[in-house]
């Protein structure tokens, strides 16, 4: 029952796709030649993986000793999905080499219901025609998950995008009933997506993987809505069967003979599955000598009453030390290496040599952090050890080195903060920072009141590493506060934290609104100075009409510098442009 692949040499689609995208896919095909494959785990949905990177992904590696290569979320069930929470755990796995594939369990565009409201399912050609009331919708959505891609792809993540998957079936709105006469409205949404993220929204960090079901009685072919070579990277099957012998073969070898490299992007035993006693020996074994093909296989999330993750079941430690189980990983480029990390935060990127791409923290004049990358030391940053939290914090290393004897009771025993940051209710910001740790462990991060109750207006937990992991979050505190906190909570750990790059900008902070000044003068030797009440972002200009020998300081003020003079008689005009 062995598949013959096609012979021709699949090409990734996008030709702007990044250097390391480019290299994950080359690397890819040559293990649907052989017996190796890769493994993967799915860690359940939207803001779930909090919960389960733990179990999943920690104790499955400490039980069996081996690494998972791949880690698959997804953005949804509904709406419970928030890129800031999800990311950090991506990240990290693709830092320690690993590699990430996201779905999108998306709702019903019409009606808000879930993924399996199939109300409108013939009508999903509106969704991309203009004319149409619902294309806004549909267009707000996709713009939704294009700026969480985007998020990903400034952290370095290359995305391994599974969307509208099973659409050879009719259980979703996206799907097809058994029997379906037409394709063409399928694959025009997938086109659509694929050229608005593309070209549209510069995502260049994709690897596009059409998936279809297995062809059940309520199913279609598995290449029946195959948008086309050109829009497609990769193939693959959604499998919930005990023994894939059971699957049809044509259902195998009509996607292997597209000639993309193939995958299994869910796998489970047949449902339902009530007891954790699934033998995983039995699919590896079987596509080892049956479909060497595959190239990776990706384990779905349990649920109640159904047991489908690698840890519940049996035998992770066997197929995870087979010979044939390999991780591409992604190569790093050597440290100093020039790259574009896609963040306006930081200028002169550069290669950290483990996988990330680091720069120096632009200083703009939207920035509202001062001294973020520590080189003038301590200026502006305190720190503070309290309710049982002990240690130092060295601000001399052009970084913040925070050394932790005792972590105290309380999650902000131990605080690195600065003061009196000015934010405004109708603004959104953008905080950035740079963190790594001794040893994996968590920290908080907090923008808020500065005194009095502490409020909170906002509060961020995210994983720390041993290596520099660069973090980006979208900041709406609704509020004025002319003296509000940013500050790193450090506690409950002793762990010891470095921070590094830290930057809170104001988002479309315009450059193109102008108060203009002007005062004319018309004796000699008059010693005054034009003070202008402006913010630190805001900058200022100035002219003299007509030009005279004279030095402008253009800062919070103008100031006509010694030298400055007018004859008796004359008359000039000093014009001052302040631009916010």
């Amino acid at each position: 029952m062995m598949c013959t692949s096609a012979t021709s040499v699949a090409q990734l689609s996008n030709q702007n796709a990044n250097a390391i995208t480019k290299q994950i896919y080359t690397n890819l095909i040559p293990l649907g030649q052989s017996c190796e494959l890769m493994w993967g785990q799915n860690l359940r949905h939207g803001n779930e993986i909090q919960d389960y990177y733990g179990p999943y992904i920690t104790d499955l590696q400490q039980q069996t000793g081996e690494a998972l290569p791949i880690v698959s979320a997804d953005y949804g069930l509904g709406t419970d999905w928030n890129y800031q929470v999800m990311h950090p755990y991506l990240e990290q796995h693709w830092n320690q080499n690993g590699l990430v594939t996201l779905s999108w369990h998306t709702v019903n565009p019409w009606t808000g219901g879930d993924s399996w409201d199939v109300t409108n399912q013939a009508l999903i050609a509106d969704l991309i025609n203009p004319s149409k009331s619902i294309y806004t919708e549909w267009r707000s959505m996709l713009d939704e998950i294009a700026d969480a891609l985007l998020d990903l792809q400034s952290r370095g993540v290359t995305v391994m995008w599974r969307p509208l998957h099973e659409a050879n079936g009719d259980w979703f709105w996206w799907g097809h009933p058994a029997g379906a006469h037409s394709n063409a409205s399928y694959q025009a949404l997938w086109i659509d997506m694929y050229d608005y993220f593309t070209e549209s929204k510069g995502l260049n960090n994709l690897i596009w993987v059409y998936c279809a079901a297995e062809n059940f009685s309520n199913a279609n072919s598995t290449t029946f809505c195959y948008p086309g070579d050109n829009y497609v990277d990769l193939v693959s099957l959604d499998i919930y069967q005990d023994n894939l012998s059971w699957v049809s073969p044509q259902d195998f070898s009509n996607l292997i003979n597209t000639g993309k490299p193939f995958g299994i992007s869910e796998f489970g035993p047949a449902i339902p599955n009530a007891a954790p006693n699934y033998d995983y020996n039995i699919i590896n074994d079987f596509l080892k000598i049956n479909y060497p093909e595959v190239t990776y296989i990706v384990a779905w999330h349990s649920w109640a009453g159904h047991y489908n993750a690698l840890v519940d079941n049996f035998n992770a430690t066997s197929i995870l030390s087979d010979p044939c189980h390999v991780n591409i990983g992604h190569t790093c480029p050597s440290e100093g290496t020039p790259c574009n990390d896609g963040d306006q935060n930081t200028t002169n990127d550069v290669a950290d040599g483990s996988c990330g791409c680091v720069g120096e923290i632009s200083m703009g004049d939207c920035e509202l952090i001062s001294n973020g990358n520590f080189e003038n030391a301590n200026s502006g940053w305190q720190s503070l050890f309290h309710t049982g939290g002990t240690g130092s914090a060295n601000l001399n290393d052009d970084y913040a080195a925070i050394d932790i004897s005792n972590g105290g009771s309380e999650f902000w025993s131990i605080q690195l903060y600065q003061e009196n940051i000015s934010i405004s209710a109708g603004d959104s910001y953008e905080l950035y920072f740079s963190v790594r740790a001794n040893q994996s462990r968590s920290i908080s991060v907090e923008l808020g009141e500065n005194g009095g109750a502490y409020a909170s207006y906002y509060l961020q937990t995210i994983p720390a590493t041993s290596v520099w992991t660069d973090h980006s979050f979208i900041v709406n505190p609704g509020v004025i506060d002319n003296e509000a906190r940013l500050v790193f909570h450090l506690g409950q750990s002793a762990i010891d934290v470095d921070l590094d790059n830290i930057s809170l900008r104001r988002i479309n902070c315009d450059v193109n609104t102008c108060q203009n000044t002007s005062m004319q003068v018309d004796e000699q030797n008059i010693d005054y100075q034009i003070e202008l009440q402006v913010s630190d972002w805001i900058k200022s200009s100035a002219t003299l009409l007509p030009a005279a020998d004279v030095i402008f300081s253009a800062a919070a003020y103008v100031e006509l510098q010694a030298g400055f003079e007018v004859r008796q008689g004359a008359s000039f005009v000093v014009m001052i442009e302040a631009c916010q």
